[in-house]
């Protein structure tokens, strides 16, 4: 047999022969490269894996235990702190150590919907839990020596104003959602408008509406939508313009009113700023002088939030710095705001924090002193200041 081979070979073409030596020479070579990639690959891999390991562990300040895991749990119906803990297999021993530790009754009161981050060890113990009320409170248990430190914790919030303008050209919904304002933005709006505009019959193509909302930050990210501060909607050639107003026992709720300044983006007024007169357009400086721009608000007090004769209602966020800064501001609003009044008359539109502080003694005067006679007497006066335009 290998006589036969040797025969063979003798008598092969060397020009085949060198080409054959060649050609095995050439997937020798690229056999070895293949397994060196592969096991770079390989390495690669492992190497890999061992930092996405190392970045899932966290150590301790204390012990300096390494974190095996990181669990989120979703309280459902009927759960409470130790059937969570059961479901994730930490030992009742473990459990036990939490219960009995100091403020372990902010941990009790769980309601369906409520998060848990829960930090457990090699060892299955809880290094660190998180009781998650909302986007900005909860509750935090972390193991320091035999017990847990339980302590309540409240994030920093953020608020930024936005400002939208949007041209309606089928509905006021669709419409907004193409501007980027969120639907339950969108919504407060027709809550807001309720009364004034019918928004299945009433609009039109050509109709359009602006407003300034609040967005609410957590550490820089957005959480949630906040309140509409201002809104203005023109509804077939009428403006109806809206704004956070401070009411009885200081509560919150919007003013209908006509517009009688140009719209800004921001509101950059100050509580002890002066008016911005530069922004009353000729119109609303007739509006003002008759009192036509609080007209509209005939509709608040159909809604309940006002009276036809009572304090003025501020701005609410300028009330709010009146209530810390203004003596007697807040037995003020222990009546419903009115369309006219007792200050109304006697001061007009007052500006920066000492007319308010004078306007503030009116009013608790006018409060103390309710009777038909005075009330009389205002709405003689009010009548007298709207046709003659005396309004200030």
């Amino acid at each position: 047999m290998v006589k036969q081979a040797k025969i063979l070979l003798q008598n092969f073409p060397r020009k085949h022969l060198l080409a054959i030596l060649v050609g095995a020479a050439f997937l020798i070579v690229l056999s070895l490269l293949s397994n060196t990639n592969l096991q770079e690959k390989k390495t690669q891999k492992e190497l890999s894996s061992s930092i996405e390991m190392e970045d899932l562990l966290t150590f301790d300040t204390t012990e300096q235990l390494a974190i095996r895991s990181l669990i989120n749990v979703t309280a459902k119906k009927n759960d409470s702190l130790y059937t969570i803990l059961k479901k994730i297999k930490v030992e009742d021993q473990n459990i036990l150590k939490l219960i009995n530790s100091k403020n372990s009754k902010l941990l009790s009161k769980i309601q369906v919907g409520n998060r848990f981050e829960i930090s457990l060890d090699d060892k299955n113990l809880i290094r660190n839990l998180k009781y998650i009320k909302d986007y900005k409170s909860g509750v935090e248990a972390t193991l320091q020596d035999d017990s847990y430190n339980i302590e309540p914790y409240e994030l920093p919030l953020e608020k930024v104003n936005i400002y939208k303008k949007v041209l309606i050209e089928d509905s006021m919904y669709s419409a907004g959602l193409k501007a980027g304002i969120p639907d339950s933005v969108i919504m407060d709006i027709v809550y807001i408008y309720g009364w004034d505009i019918d928004f299945i019959h009433d609009i039109r193509p050509g109709d359009s509406y602006s407003l300034i909302y609040e967005e609410v930050l957590v550490e820089g990210q957005k959480e949630v939508d906040g309140n509409v501060l201002i809104a203005e909607f023109f509804n077939q050639g009428k403006l109806f313009f809206i704004q956070k107003r401070m009411g009885k026992n200081c509560e919150l709720f919007f003013a209908i009113k006509f517009r009688t300044m140009t719209s800004v983006k921001e509101i950059t007024r100050k509580y002890d700023d002066p008016i911005e007169t530069n922004r009353i357009t000729p119109l609303g400086k007739v509006l003002r002088k008759m009192r036509i721009d609080e007209l509209p608000q005939i509709l608040n007090v159909l809604k309940g939030d006002m009276s036809l004769i009572g304090p003025r209602p501020d701005y609410y966020v300028h009330a709010l710095e009146y209530l810390k800064n203004v003596e007697g501001y807040r037995e003020r609003h222990a009546i419903r705001p009115g369309i006219t009044g007792l200050s109304q008359i006697r001061l007009g539109y007052v500006e920066t924090l000492e007319a308010t502080s004078k306007k503030t003694s009116v009013d608790n005067y006018y409060i103390q002193n309710l009777g038909y006679i005075n009330e009389l007497k205002i709405i003689l006066n009010t009548i007298l200041i709207v046709l003659r335009g005396l309004g200030k």
